[in-house]
């Protein structure tokens, strides 16, 4: 069946526009392997979505509302995606100066997941049968024995996160098995309970903040809950009075709620 002339001529309407707007530069890799390394259909649409703002826009860190606009799935569906991409090592954040004007900035790495990428390529270029005998990234495999059961990571997994760490100032990597760190779902939920108070979502640097709080400075959830309360009830909602209450609790050797209110009533009482 032969293309008419109206048809020919939306054709290339449509092509000129989709050749306007431009292409996105995508690793084969990232399309060939990132089932092996966990990734899912949905993080793979917000990195790709990522690379075209900074391949086309000059967007090295574009905001979730700018995200959310583009896609179709909600807004706390994209910021827990790339907290889960940031916490299990695929992305990082850099701080950076720009030369001239010296503003500081804030940029996605995207090293980590490079150096994922071509680490299950040479996994696989060993051949099928090496590929098949490593796990997929995340997860882990049991050996029964007669000292009972132990887990392994797969290498390509492991490699890729020694050179992720080399790669640059990153995030505070997110704890592993034996630390005090919050679930992904319950760190997701804390995220989102500053947002409701901020009426706004949060900027990288706050992001960053939270994330030393639960991991550098280890103070329990709840905790930072309520330092938050404190700071709604003062009327001082920023970061930098949250983190003055949450030092002074720490410099008191407050660790529980109770004993954080007792404070409270204690110091309001003076």
């Amino acid at each position: 069946m032969r293309m008419g002339e109206t048809d020919r001529t939306s054709f290339e309407s449509g092509w000129m526009h989709a050749w306007q707007t431009g292409f996105v530069a995508v690793p084969g890799a990232l399309m060939l392997y990132y089932k092996s390394l966990g990734l899912t259909e949905e993080d793979v649409m917000i990195l790709l979505h990522l690379m075209y703002m900074r391949q086309h826009e000059h967007k090295e860190f574009p905001s979730w509302e700018e995200l959310r606009s583009r896609m179709s799935i909600p807004q706390q569906q994209i910021i827990t995606s790339l907290h889960r991409l940031i916490k299990r090592g695929y992305l990082s954040i850099d701080e950076r100066v720009d030369e001239k004007s010296g503003i500081r900035y804030e940029a996605y790495n995207w090293t980590p997941l490079m150096n994922r990428l071509a680490a299950a390529a040479q996994l696989y270029a060993a051949g099928p049968s090496a590929a098949a005998s490593q796990p997929a990234a995340g997860a882990s495999t049991a050996s029964a024995g007669s000292t009972g059961t132990s887990k392994r990571t797969s290498a390509a997994d492991s490699s890729a996160a020694e050179r992720s760490t080399a790669a640059g100032p990153l995030r505070p990597p997110v704890s592993t098995a034996g630390s005090s760190a919050l679930p992904e779902q319950e760190t997701t939920n804390l995220y989102s309970i500053f947002e409701q108070e901020f009426a706004r979502p949060l900027s990288p640097m706050e992001y960053e903040t939270i994330t030393g709080w639960i991991e550098r400075d280890q103070y329990p959830e709840p905790l930072i809950v309520l330092a938050l309360k404190e700071a709604v009830f003062a009327g001082k909602v920023n970061f930098r009075y949250i983190d003055r209450i949450l030092l002074e609790w720490q410099r008191n050797s407050i660790r529980t709620v109770e004993q954080a209110k007792a404070y409270a009533q204690r110091f309001r009482g003076r």
